[in-house]
C-alpha cells in the first residue's frame, strides 16, 4: 500500500469520525433541548404551554429529585409537609397561605426522618414562616430510603445542619439525567403525547392536581383496602418501636421552636373503609399508641423551650365527611374522597379552614384539636363513634368484611 493512499484512509476515517462525533453532539442537544422544553420532572421551572408541557404524567416517580430543587427555585416561606394524601390535598393557594410564598413539598410513602430533611433544607434556602406537616399514620412505619430515590446529597445542610457542597455530587449528575438520559426523554414523549390524557399531574406549587373527575372510586375504594390490608400486615410483622418513630418529629419540633415557625399538625382525613382495614388487621391500638405519642412529644418538646405546644388536629375515624356513602354501585362517585385515603382537595380546604380558623370562629365540626388533656377522652369517643358508623352502615361493614375474606384466601 502506497503512503499516499495510507494517508487518504486516514483522512477518511478521521473525517468520518468527527461527522459521527458532530452527529451524536447534535443529537444530545437535541434531546436535552427538548427535556428542558418540556420539564418533564419540573426539575428546571421551563414555564408551561397549555396543550405541550403544561401536563406532567410522569411526576410522582421523580419527586425526591424535584423537591430540593424546586424549594430553591420558589424559595418558600411556607410549606406543606406530608405524604401522597397532602400532594393531593391540600393546596399553596388556600386563604391560610395568603402573603406567604407556599410550596407544597409532600412526597410519596415519605418517612418523618425525610420530612425533617426537606424542612431543614427549606429553612436553609429561605427561613420559613409557617409549615402544615401531615401525620398519616404510615410516615411512623416508613423506613428511611434505602434505594437511592432519596439522596440527602442534594440538600443544602446535612442533618446535623452543616451546609453541604453539591455540584458535583449531587446538582450536576441530577442535571444531567433530567437533560440527556432515555428515561427523561421517554417522560418528555409521554408528557407531550398524554397531555389529553393525563389525569394527575404535578402543578408549579407542588400540588397533586386531579385534571376532570373521571376516576372509577369504587373499585378505587376495593383497591386501597386490599392494599391496606397488605401494608399492615407487613407492619404487623416488623419490629415497632415507638420511641425511634416519633424521634425525627422531635426535631422537626425543636426546629420550628428554635424558628419561631407557626407549625400546624394534621391527623388527615380517612374513609370509615380506612379505619375499618387497620382494625381487621390488629393495628388500632398501635394507632392510639401514636396518637398519644404525637401529642405526648408535642408537649415535652414545648417543655425544653418553655413555649405553648404546637396545635394538633386529629381528622380521622367515623365522623364528619370520613362516613359519606362509600361507592357500592360502579359509577358512584363520592364527594369528598377519590379512595379511602386520598381526599379530594374540596375536603382539604375544609379542613385548613378549621385548622386555620381564628379564635372567635365556630366550634370545629370536622376535627378534634388534641392535646394531653384530652387525648383519652378523645380516643374514647373515637371508638364509639365506630359503633354508632357500623350500627347505621351494615352494608359498608358488610362490604369491608368481605374484601377481607378474599384476601385472606389470597394472603400467602
Amino acid at each position: 500500500m502506497s503512503v499516499n493512499s495510507s494517508t487518504s484512509s486516514s483522512e477518511t476515517f478521521a473525517r468520518h469520525l468527527r461527522r459521527l462525533l458532530a452527529g451524536i453532539a447534535l443529537l444530545a442537544l437535541a434531546i436535552a433541548g427538548l427535556n428542558l422544553a418540556v420539564d418533564p420532572y419540573r426539575v428546571f421551572g421551563t414555564p408551561d404551554v397549555a396543550g405541550f408541557n403544561a401536563l406532567k404524567p410522569d411526576f410522582v416517580e421523580s419527586l425526591r429529585m424535584t423537591v430540593p430543587y424546586a424549594i430553591e427555585r420558589h424559595r418558600p416561606a411556607a410549606l406543606i409537609l406530608g405524604t401522597s394524601r397532602a400532594g393531593r390535598g391540600y393546596s399553596p393557594q388556600h386563604p391560610a397561605f395568603v402573603g406567604l410564598d407556599t410550596y407544597n413539598a409532600a412526597l410519596p410513602a415519605v418517612s418523618l426522618y425525610e420530612m425533617m430533611r426537606i424542612l431543614q433544607h427549606a429553612q436553609a434556602t429561605r427561613p420559613l414562616k409557617r409549615v402544615v406537616l401531615g401525620l398519616d399514620n404510615r410516615v411512623f412505619y416508613a423506613d428511611r430510603d434505602g434505594n437511592g430515590a432519596f439522596s440527602e446529597a442534594r440538600l443544602r445542610v446535612d442533618a446535623q445542619g452543616r451546609p453541604q457542597r453539591r455540584l458535583f455530587t449531587a446538582t450536576l449528575p441530577d442535571y444531567a439525567a433530567s437533560l440527556l438520559s432515555i428515561d427523561a426523554l421517554l417522560a418528555s414523549v409521554r408528557a407531550v403525547r398524554f397531555q389529553g390524557w393525563t389525569r394527575l399531574t404535578l402543578d408549579d406549587d407542588g400540588e397533586w392536581r386531579s385534571v376532570g373527575d373521571a376516576f372509577d372510586s369504587r373499585a378505587g375504594f376495593r383497591a386501597m383496602t386490599l392494599n391496606t390490608f397488605d401494608r399492615y400486615r407487613r407492619y404487623g410483622a416488623e419490629p415497632f418501636r415507638l420511641e425511634q418513630a416519633v424521634a425525627p418529629l422531635r426535631e422537626i419540633l425543636r426546629l420550628c421552636h428554635r424558628a419561631g415557625i407557626d407549625l400546624r399538625m394534621i391527623v388527615p382525613p380517612s374513609h370509615a373503609w380506612h379505619v375499618e382495614a387497620m382494625r381487621h388487621a390488629g393495628m388500632i391500638e398501635r394507632y392510639d399508641e401514636i396518637r398519644r405519642a404525637i401529642v405526648a412529644t408535642n408537649e415535652a418538646v414545648a417543655r425544653e423551650f418553655g413555649q405553648p405546644p404546637f396545635p394538633v388536629w386529629d381528622y380521622s375515624g367515623y365522623r364528619g365527611h370520613n362516613v359519606e356513602a362509600a361507592p357500592l354501585t360502579k359509577g358512584a362517585r363520592p364527594a369528598w374522597f377519590w379512595e379511602t385515603v386520598h381526599f379530594k382537595p374540596a375536603l382539604g380546604a375544609a379542613v385548613l379552614d378549621e385548622v386555620f380558623a381564628p379564635a372567635e370562629a365556630p366550634p370545629p365540626v370536622l376535627g378534634v384539636q388534641i392535646d394531653g388533656a384530652n387525648i383519652e377522652a378523645h380516643l374514647a369517643a373515637w371508638h364509639a363513634a365506630r359503633e354508632i358508623w357500623a350500627a347505621a352502615h351494615p352494608d359498608e361493614v358488610a362490604a369491608v368484611d368481605e374484601l377481607y375474606r378474599q384476601w385472606r384466601a389470597r394472603a400467602p
